[in-house]
C-alpha cells in the first residue's frame, strides 16, 4: 500500500513538470487549474517627422492590436533619453515629448514598450536624427607666445548644443600688434601653419575666427628681439637689424695684430630692418672680434689703411631720422605758440 501513494504522488510531479515545461514554451501563465495563454502585441509607430532640432517637440502616435482585434487597452512606455508613458485606448496611443536642448546630434532610437490589460505584451523600434545647432567656436594655438620668425599652428573648431565638434567652415584672421591684417584663411578641421617673419611687430596680435553668426578672438603675444648681422666688405663693417625692434647696444671691435690688440666701441641705434657702416681704418691686416649683446663674430685677414686704428660710424639712417623729426616738431612747436601768443595779445 505504501508503494502505491508512492507511486501516486511520483506521477503527480511528473505531470505537474510537464505542465509547467508546456507553459513555458507556450508563453502561458498556470492559475490554479486554468492555463492562460499570453499573445505577443502588434505595435505600429509613427513620429511627425524624421529630423529635428534641439529643443523641438516629437509626436508618436501608434496602434496596438493582437491579431485583428484593435481593442486594446493598457499602458505604452517610449524611451528616447529618459522614459516616458501614456495609456492606450481602443489600441491607439499618442503622446508628445520635448527633446532636450543640449541633447546629442546624430541618430537617435526610440523604443516602444506596450503592455495590455491582460497581461499580454508588445515592443518596435524607430529612429530619428537630431541636427547639429552650432553653439561656439573655439581657437586653438600651439602656444600663447612666439618669438619673431616663430611658426604659429591654430585651428578653429565650432561645437554645437552638445559640445561635440561640427565639421563646418571657418574663417581665421590674424592680425598683429597694431590691428593690420597679416593673413587670412578658411579651414575646416585642418591646421592653419603660419610663420612670423623675423621682424614681426612686438606686442599682442591676435586670430579672429567667424563661422556663420558665431565669433571668438585668441590673443597672443610676440616677444621683442634684438638681433643683428655683421659682414665686412672691404674696410667697412656693416651692421644689419635682423631683429624686430630698434637695436641700441653698443658694438665693441677687437683688431688683432700679432698679438696686439686694440678696442673700440661703437653706440649703434639702427631701426628695423635698416643697415650701418662702420669705417675701419688701420695699417695692414688685421683679425677682427665683434661683439654686440649675444651676437659675436671673427673675421680674418682684413686689409685696413689710414695709418690709426679706428671705426667711425658712416651712417646711422635711425639717427638722423630721428634728428630731423625732433628738429622738424621743435620748429612746429615754437611757430604754434609764437601763434597762440599773438592772438592773446590781440584779445587784449
Amino acid at each position: 500500500m505504501r508503494f502505491g501513494l508512492f507511486a501516486t504522488i511520483f506521477s503527480i510531479i511528473l505531470l505537474a513538470n510537464a505542465l509547467l515545461i508546456s507553459a513555458q514554451a507556450d508563453n502561458s501563465t498556470i492559475s490554479g487549474n486554468s492555463t492562460i495563454v499570453l499573445k505577443t502585441i502588434e505595435v505600429d509607430a509613427k513620429l511627425s517627422k524624421e529630423k529635428f532640432s534641439p529643443g523641438d517637440k516629437i509626436r508618436i502616435t501608434g496602434t496596438a492590436k493582437i491579431g485583428d482585434n484593435e481593442d486594446i487597452n493598457g499602458l505604452v512606455k517610449i524611451k528616447i533619453d529618459d522614459y516616458y508613458s501614456t495609456a492606450i485606448k481602443d489600441g491607439h496611443f499618442s503622446l508628445e515629448v520635448t527633446l532636450s536642448d543640449l541633447i546629442k546630434s546624430g541618430d537617435h532610437i526610440l523604443s516602444i514598450e506596450v503592455k495590455d490589460s491582460e497581461g499580454n505584451t508588445g515592443s518596435v523600434k524607430n529612429h530619428f536624427y537630431v541636427l547639429p545647432m552650432p553653439k561656439r567656436v573655439e581657437v586653438y594655438l600651439n602656444n600663447n607666445s612666439f618669438s619673431p620668425g616663430g611658426t604659429i599652428e591654430a585651428s578653429a573648431i565650432v561645437r554645437d548644443q552638445n559640445s561635440e565638434p561640427i565639421d563646418t567652415a571657418t574663417i581665421m584672421t590674424v592680425y598683429d600688434s597694431r590691428g593690420a591684417e597679416v593673413a587670412k584663411v578658411v579651414v575646416h578641421d585642418e591646421k592653419f601653419v603660419l610663420d612670423l617673419p623675423s621682424d614681426a611687430l612686438p606686442g599682442d596680435w591676435w586670430i579672429y575666427a567667424y563661422s556663420d553668426s558665431l565669433k571668438a578672438r585668441r590673443f597672443f603675444e610676440v616677444y621683442e628681439e634684438q638681433e643683428i648681422e655683421t659682414y665686412v666688405n672691404g674696410s667697412n663693417l656693416f651692421i644689419k637689424n635682423t631683429g624686430n625692434v630698434p637695436y641700441r647696444k653698443p658694438i665693441t671691435i677687437t683688431f688683432w695684430d700679432k698679438g696686439d690688440s686694440d678696442v673700440k666701441s661703437v653706440n649703434l641705434n639702427i631701426a628695423v630692418g635698416a643697415e650701418a657702416k662702420i669705417e675701419l681704418s688701420g695699417f695692414g691686416k688685421y683679425k677682427l672680434d665683434v661683439a654686440s649683446g649675444d651676437a659675436q663674430n671673427h673675421f680674418e685677414g682684413v686689409s685696413l689703411t689710414g695709418g690709426v686704428v679706428g671705426a667711425q660710424l658712416y651712417g646711422d639712417v635711425s639717427q638722423l631720422v630721428t634728428g630731423v623729426v625732433v628738429f622738424v616738431s621743435a620748429v612746429v612747436a615754437f611757430a604754434l605758440a609764437l601763434r597762440i601768443r599773438k592772438k592773446g595779445l590781440k584779445a587784449e
